[in-house]
């Protein structure tokens, strides 16, 4: 309801019987003997006004004009006791005034009229009573255009004043308002304005468990503290609907919850106080899961090379207290994992919301990006051996010379063959999630970046890349006869190209991890992890490839290293991303001894219809680096137009990438056209790794790559199909699942 005014102000004076004369007598008898008509019509006499005074308003001028102006009894009139009563009250209805009193007074020339007036003070400050949320300062603002009024609240617009306070509350989502029960909310006590709120006040938060079928209360898996502290709606707090919408959200991001909602009701009748119950429906969080999976990139190495073996647990609620554990085992041909990580999104009692990560892992990864299986190019027999090699990525061996004396007298290859070996990118190239982050994975880092998530998504599966099986025959046959050869000096017997050692890598790591958000828009993690690797053959340990260059730093069958890892995440609006990457590994005795660095960034623009993306990304590493652990080029999600990791390996790389897409027309508006290029560049810095593996198998070390692709939106992720050119002006076409960037 409206709020009351108070009426603060006296009802006017009439002016008593002027003082009697002798005249009066008779009229005066004819009323004490009770003659009414008689005393009316000596009431109604005019009486002669011999002098007008206002008298209360000496320190207001403005007023006291005022008065004048409206005052219409003058000196030397005769007035009735009606004309007095009438300037009286227009004098009143001015609005200035809380008091008018006319005051008669007899003088010897006659009547003396005197209007005391007392006017109504000046508002000159606020105080708010009951409002915890909206300060004192607050309401002077809104009341601001009444500073400097009359305290009168016939004047001042007490309904607008109300809905400017709620206006207030509203806009901000609080529950509070102008008190609306009985008594009075806003009044005037002298010259200061007194206001009344009402807030409603959380008493308390309470938590219920819904079945997920009928809806009803249940037993609850999970720990009460552990929802609770997701919750910043506190009791003896006001209740805030943003506030709130924020802890629904929070609550519904865990692992546990699958729906989640709060409703607010009064605690009783007679207060403002506000009772939550914070209703949660839990998910299945337990599941085991097994079947066959593909790796695309594996299909350049035959059909069943891609496909995978797959075994997954995961148990998103351990113990009640939303911690998740996550076991998966993936057997192939080219390379087996196995993962076991544990993550706790909220370390208890940690006020900044702090997580950890403890991670371990062992995996078998195929070498071919670094080492791709060279073949013999310097006598046709070879040559016919390395185009036939079969589909199923059997890298073909080298046939022996049945004539020793002629393959002693063989002479060197032409210039067109060497400068067609340089520009090969080697034997076929196997995408690898274990791969360097410039091919689109993480040599050195598999684990930390699985761990990163809570290891729920394996490092295989962020971005799934392949070569068209319609040109891996072609791809994988190419490759092996363009494999470089090592030039002798003229005159020379051509040596023979040495024979493909085939090797994986071994990798072990245990490793711990704490993240937190160290800014709204950045997420920091600081990790220390226990790594080991190593190149492994069918026969055990390989300790040098097939051209007797070293595959580990510490010649053993096992490069160590204890590695110190920071990392800084950027995310803003959605369209821009930024990370920051260091590890600086431990300088203990016989362990690898290096300082990696990586950053990348990227930034999407919208122009109309048009989508401009863009991004870049760096790395280098400084001291030990062991062949596996160097930084790769090309690929699906790296240089387009080359295999993956054939355009170079190196201690310091740069990538770049600019595509342009644009959605397309109905029917077909599930589509998106895409125009890219790509450059990437070794810097100078294939040498630079143990062995030179990119020099030895003629990688360029610097190239670039265009093309045009489509992308389908499906219920697997988006799909990428794309055709692209490299500098070489050899094409390629690339297949992928998720977005590049």
């Amino acid at each position: 309801g409206a709020v009351p005014a108070v009426a603060t102000s006296a009802a006017p004076q009439l002016i008593a019987t002027l003082a009697e004369d002798d005249d009066d007598a008779p009229a005066a008898a004819a009323a004490a003997e009770g003659d009414a008509d008689a005393a009316a019509a000596t009431e109604a006499e005019p009486q002669l006004i011999s002098e007008v005074q206002i008298t209360g308003l000496e320190e207001y001028k403005d007023l006291e004009r005022l008065a004048w102006s409206v005052v219409q009894v003058r000196p030397n009139l005769a007035v009735t006791n009606e004309d007095v009563q009438e300037d009286a009250n227009r004098l009143f209805d001015t609005g200035y005034f809380n008091s008018v009193s006319p005051v008669p007074e007899d003088t010897r020339d006659g009547v003396r009229l005197k209007y005391e007036i007392t006017p109504y003070p000046v508002m000159k400050k606020v105080v708010v009573y009951g409002a915890t949320e909206m300060p004192p300062n607050e309401l002077q603002r809104v009341l601001n255009e009444h500073h400097g009024q009359m305290t009168n609240l016939n004047l001042f617009d007490v309904r607008k004043t109300v809905q400017d306070i709620d206006q207030w509350y509203m806009e901000r989502g609080l529950f509070g308002q102008v008190h609306r029960g009985e008594g009075t909310a806003v009044e005037f006590v002298g010259d200061t304005l007194s206001v009344e709120v009402e807030e409603g006040i959380v008493r308390n938060v309470h938590v219920k468990f819904l079945d997920r079928e009928t809806g009803n209360p249940v037993p609850g898996r999970t720990k009460l503290p552990v929802i609770l502290r997701n919750v910043l709606t506190r009791p003896g707090k006001v209740y805030s609907l943003v506030t709130g919408q924020r802890d629904i959200t929070r609550v519904q991001m865990m692992e546990c919850s699958e729906d989640v909602n709060m409703i607010p009701s009064h605690a009783n009748e007679n207060s403002s106080e506000i009772d939550l119950t914070l209703n949660v429906t839990e998910k299945r969080t337990s599941d085991l899961n097994a079947g066959f999976g593909t790796c695309p990139s594996d299909f350049t190495h035959g059909f069943l090379s891609g496909l995978i073996g797959q075994l997954d647990f995961s148990q998103k609620n351990l113990g009640g207290r939303n911690q998740k554990l996550n076991g998966k085992m993936e057997l192939g041909k080219r390379k087996h994992i196995f993962r076991l990580i544990h993550t706790d999104p909220w370390i208890e009692g940690d006020r900044y919301k702090t997580s950890r990560t403890v991670s371990i892992q062992k995996m078998f990864a195929d070498s071919t990006l670094v080492h791709a299986p060279a073949s013999p190019g310097n006598n046709a027999k070879a040559d016919s051996a390395s185009a036939s090699a079969s589909a199923d990525g059997g890298a073909a061996q080298p046939s022996q010379a049945s004539d020793p004396a002629a393959a002693a007298a063989a002479t060197e290859p032409p210039k067109e063959a060497r400068a067609a070996s340089a520009a090969a990118t080697g034997a076929v190239a196997a995408a690898s999630s274990e791969g360097d982050p410039a091919a689109g994975g993480d040599a050195g880092g598999a684990l930390a970046s699985s761990a990163g998530n809570g290891g729920a998504a394996d490092a295989s599966g962020a971005a799934a890349v392949a070569t068209v099986a319609g040109e891996l025959g072609a791809a994988s046959a190419a490759a092996d006869s363009a494999a470089p050869v090592a030039e002798q000096p003229a005159g020379s017997p051509t040596k023979q190209a040495p024979t493909s050692k085939g090797f994986r890598i071994q990798r072990e790591e245990a490793a711990v991890e704490f993240s937190r958000h160290i800014h709204p828009f950045w997420e920091g993690t600081l990790g220390l992890s226990f790594q080991r690797a190593g190149p492994r053959n069918s026969e055990g340990p390989c300790l040098e490839d097939e051209y007797g260059s070293p595959l580990t730093v510490s010649g053993r069958a096992f490069d160590d290293a204890l590695v110190l890892k920071a990392e800084a995440v950027h995310s803003s609006d959605g369209h821009a991303q930024a990370v920051l990457s260091s590890e600086q590994s431990l300088p203990l005795p016989g362990m690898l001894s290096f300082t990696r660095l990586r950053m990348q960034g990227s930034r999407a623009f919208m122009w109309r219809d048009v989508t401009f993306s863009a991004f870049g990304q760096c790395g280098s590493v400084r001291g030990d680096l062991p062949p596996y652990d160097a930084f790769l080029m090309g690929g699906t999600n790296s240089v387009r137009g080359y295999d993956e990791g054939a355009l170079g390996s190196g201690s310091r790389f740069a990538v770049g990438t600019v595509e342009l897409q644009k959605t397309l027309p109905q029917p077909l508006q599930t589509m998106q056209g895409v125009v890219f290029a790509d450059y990437g560049t070794d810097m100078g810095s294939g040498a630079e790794v143990l062995g030179d593996p990119a020099g030895k198998r003629g990688k360029p070390g610097t190239g670039y790559g265009y093309g045009v692709g489509l992308r389908v939106d499906s219920p697997l992720g988006p799909l990428r199909f794309e055709f692209a050119w490299n500098d070489k002006r050899r094409r390629k076409y690339h297949f992928g699942i998720g977005y590049r960037f």
